[in-house]
């Protein structure tokens, strides 16, 4: 499975828009583990159910790493970087319901390909954009 989470994102009216991308095989293994085979469905996983079982996985992940004091937390956010608030934000996105949106499967590697570079070499912000930038801000217009 590719994961990639772009936090570093925006959309066309330059809003903070982070978001994860992924892309899930559409099978899996046989048994004997020598052959890949397709899923019977038009999807593998149902979308809600695909839903419920990222948003409890990608959470753990998060608790792990505040955890293990690996998470850094950075002007208006440091407020969870204390327990009772970094719990309470957890609390609250897990009782969301996430938006996972899923395509029907790539018909070959070249399709994965094309799909990866129109958000690999996509800017919202292109260079002609940019008045200035040092170690810790950007500005644009």
């Amino acid at each position: 499975m590719l994961f990639r989470y772009r936090s570093n994102t925006w959309g066309q009216n330059l809003c903070f828009h982070p978001h994860v991308h992924c892309i899930v095989p559409g099978g899996g293994l046989s048994s004997s583990g020598l052959s890949f085979e397709h899923s019977r469905e038009k999807f593998f996983i149902p979308v809600k159910v695909l839903s419920r079982v990222f948003r409890g996985k990608f959470i753990s992940f998060v608790k792990k790493a505040f955890e293990d004091k690996s998470l850094e937390f950075h002007g208006d956010s440091q407020r969870f970087s204390i327990y009772k608030g970094f719990y309470g934000l957890m609390d609250t996105l897990y009782q969301k319901e996430w938006v996972v949106y899923c395509k029907e499967p790539f018909k070959n590697s070249d399709n994965v390909v094309e799909y990866l570079s129109r958000y690999t070499h996509k800017t919202a912000i292109y260079n002609n954009r940019l008045v200035s930038m040092d170690d810790s801000s950007v500005s644009f217009k």
